[in-house]
């Protein structure tokens, strides 16, 4: 499957999203940076950003990507 535009994207599932900016729950609130990786993240209902599944030092990274893609299959 090839990326598509985040407005397609479905809401409450992961899948990988790529571009756009990102902060940190301990930055600023406008202290966005550009997002330059690929990671898995999901939208949950009323949110307006993505939330990353990852978290880095007890820290959550938000996310306003341009682009997502559904996550592949595992291995089995």
């Amino acid at each position: 499957m090839k990326w598509q535009p985040i407005e397609t994207a479905p809401r409450r599932v992961s899948v990988l999203i790529a571009g756009g900016t990102y902060r940190t729950d301990q930055d600023w609130a406008d202290d966005w940076r550009p997002f330059n990786h690929v990671t898995v993240a999901f939208l949950r209902e009323g949110d307006k950003e993505w939330i990353g599944d990852q978290l880095a030092h007890d820290e959550f990274f938000w996310h306003r990507p341009t682009h997502w893609m559904p996550l592949p299959e595992p291995p089995k």
